[in-house]
This record gives structure tokens, sequence and C-alpha cells, in this order.
């Protein structure tokens, strides 16, 4: 088990002995930065959990083939998460390469977002999810080229065939995603979950929660209440970037499992070995992911510094184009929440770069101070984005506005 694994030694020894060993807690939390691999080892987790053998990741038993596909009906997916950014880049993997591991790649990037629209947890909710369930059977048919050729145990050989089938497969994706509700996991997907899990079955469950800590007060509520008596052959994994913005309920009810930036060496064999990408990166995960943007986005990083040079510059509001409306009219294509989110974690890279004395000194007149208000008040707006019903539009203007309030006092130096 955990084959598939790569830089988690550590993670990945206790879980096995605590699998093994029947020691497993129900409730556990993996914390680490995004694109740490806290999915892949909660899903490798359920697996194990479920498999009816030794959960070698090319076993053949039935419970185990499901996995592999993410269809096992003994997990469910909850949470948000950077759907597109994986379809795309996985996207770009599955047309350099006809292996049977690459379409694999392509097909959970795709379920991994398909997965949140399970019947099980949107149960009595169909007309909040009417178009997203659309567009679902959609992608579910173009998905089909690639599903059947790892069933058949073969590949899609022709190199236009499988570029064809795998844009349609983008373009269904991408689609869905717009289509999902304004809140992933309203309170009455906890409550479903909670009926479904106390269900008697042969398997174990496993709830699989990303993002934790972005949850709406009334879910956090009710998944805290799942989690003081749950029964005991079913497990909560739970993920989270911020685990010091998790409420202190839910995680003394967790064993937290530290997953920290990979080593250089993990990020460059990840790339090349499951990416299919170049043996040596610049940069780590985020980076390479980032580097296949959205499609008619042009590169975030550099509406960041756009966007930051009118925040900073006092005869802005003379300009036809607001800073942003330029970011707002380049996520127009994109997934509301997740292109987003993509800008803000930019800005706050533009930021942390900032800091460095030769930046501020060669660019901006930015005091540190200066730059701590910025960075609070950008995390503020990520905050909004997950726990509020506001438009990118309304969130964007509101960011602009209060970034140039903290900074009206400073000039910006080209």
């Amino acid at each position: 088990m955990f084959e598939n694994i790569i830089g988690r030694e550590k993670t990945v020894e206790a879980l096995t002995r605590q699998v093994r060993s029947n020691t497993l807690p129900n409730t556990l939390m993996l914390h680490g930065p995004e694109y740490a691999g806290k999915l892949t080892i909660a899903l490798e987790l359920s697996r194990a959990l479920t498999c009816r053998e030794d959960a070698r990741w090319n076993c053949s038993c039935r419970s185990c083939r499901l996995h592999r596909e993410l269809l096992h009906p003994s997990v469910q997916l909850v949470g948000s998460r950077y759907f597109a950014q994986e379809i795309l880049a996985s996207a770009e993997t599955v047309k350099r390469s006809d292996t049977p591991a690459s379409a694999y790649l392509f097909v959970r990037a795709v379920r991994k977002m398909l997965r949140r629209l399970d019947t099980v947890q949107w149960e009595d909710e169909d007309k909040r999810i009417q178009k997203a369930l659309s567009n679902l059977t959609e992608t579910e048919e173009a998905l089909e080229p690639f599903t059947a050729s790892l069933r058949e145990g073969i590949s899609i050989p022709d190199s236009d065939a499988r570029v064809t089938a795998t844009d349609r497969v983008v373009k269904a994706a991408l689609k869905t995603i717009a289509s999902l509700p304004g809140e992933l996991v309203p309170v009455a997907v906890i409550r479903n979950l909670q009926k479904w899990v106390h269900n008697t079955t042969d398997d174990s469950r496993i709830i699989i929660v990303e993002n934790v800590d972005r949850l709406g007060e009334a879910a956090r509520n009710a998944l805290l209440k799942v989690l003081e008596e749950p029964p005991s052959d079913a497990y909560f994994v739970l993920t989270t970037a911020r685990k010091g913005a998790v409420i202190p309920t839910i995680r003394s009810r967790a064993r937290s499992y530290d997953l920290s930036e990979r080593r250089q060496a993990d990020v460059d064999t990840v790339i090349h070995r499951i990416f299919k990408g170049p043996e040596h990166s610049a940069g780590g995960i985020r980076e390479w992911f980032l580097e296949h943007e959205y499609p008619g986005t042009g590169s975030l990083r550099a509406h960041a510094e756009y966007f930051i040079a009118h925040v900073l510059d006092p005869d802005a509001h003379r300009s036809e184009e607001p800073a942003h409306e330029r970011v707002r009219a380049a996520l127009e294509g994109v997934p509301e929440r997740e292109g987003y989110r993509h800008f803000l974690q930019e800005l706050l890279g533009l930021c942390r770069a900032i800091l460095r004395e030769e930046e501020r000194r060669n660019r901006f007149s930015l005091s540190i101070e200066h730059l701590q208000r910025w960075k609070d008040t950008i995390h503020s707006h990520y905050v909004r984005a997950d726990t509020l019903n506001i438009s990118t539009s309304l969130l964007l203007e509101s960011l602009y506005i209060e970034m140039r309030d903290a900074g009206h006092a400073y000039r910006h130096h080209s």
C-alpha cells in the first residue's frame, strides 16, 4: 500500500503500521501546504481500508478496481479544491503519454471533482445542483474512451484521437466546475453524510473533507457533531493547508499528520514521473500547475503585478480599465471561485517576494507594516470567497479599494 506516494516516508510508515495493527484513529487530519499530496494519501488510505487482499496498488480485487477509478461507493469526497488546474495539468500529461498511468491520472483528476456531486451528499437538494448534474453526465460520457481503455487494459495509441478525446473531457469538466453551487458544502450535505455514515455496510465508510478550515459555521458545527460519536468502522480524513484556522474542537478530535514542503528532489520526481514533465524543475508543484494557465486568462502572476502597480499608482483612477475590472475580465471563463483563489495566492506570493529588501528597494517604497496590512486584507478576502455568497466581481472591487486605502501614502517606482 501507498506505493504511489512520493516523499512522504514518515507519514506512510505511520499509516501503514496503524492500518495493519488496527490502531488507526477514526478521525485524522492531514495538514500541509497545497499540492503536498494530502488528498492522494487520503485516497490511498481509503483503498487500504476497504481492500479485500493486501492493498498493493495493482491489486485486482473489485474494491481496488473501483478505487483506482474513484468510483468506490464507500468513499465520499467533500470540500473545495483546485479542480480546473489539476484537470488541465493532467490533460497535458495524457496528451503526451499514452500509458495507463497517465490515463488514470486524468480520469482521477476529473472524478475528484465529479464525486462532490454524489447523490448521497445532495439527497433532497437536487434543485441546487440540477445544472451541475446535467454537466456531470456529459463529462462522464466524454470520459468513456479513457475508462473503457483502462478496463480493457489498452491505451489510446493514436495521438490525434487522444488529444481530441482529452479536449472534449476538459471542455465538459470546466462546464461542470462552473455550474457547481456557490456553497459546495452546505450544512445539508454534512447532515446527509451523517445519515449515510451510520448505515450498516460490509465495508468501512470513509469521508474525506478537503480544506476543512473553509467550511461555513453551520457545516462546521454539524461536522463536529458527527465527529463526537463516529461509528467504529467509519473514518473521517480531514485536510487543510491552514491548521490554525481549523476550530479547536475539531482539531482536538483528530490525530494530526504533518505534511511539510517536499524536498526539491521529491518535487522533481512527482513532476517527471507522474506528470511526464522535465527531470528537473525550477519551482514546486504549484508552479508546475500554474504553467497550465486557465484558457484565455494569460499569466496570473502578470495580473497580480498589474493589480499591485495600480493599487499604488495615485493616478490609477484616470485609467480606462481599473485593475479589478481587468482581472475580472481575465477570469471570466474560469470557474469563479477557483480562478479567484489562484489570483489571491499570486498576490500573496508577490507580497512575500516584495518583502525581500532588494525587491522593496528596487521596485516599491513599502514598509513591512504596510505589506502585512496587505496580506491581512488579501487573506480576509480569501476567507470571504469561501464563506460568503459574494460574486468575484464585488470581491475584486472590494479588495482593490481596501488595498488602495492601506497604501495610498506609498509611491510606486516603475
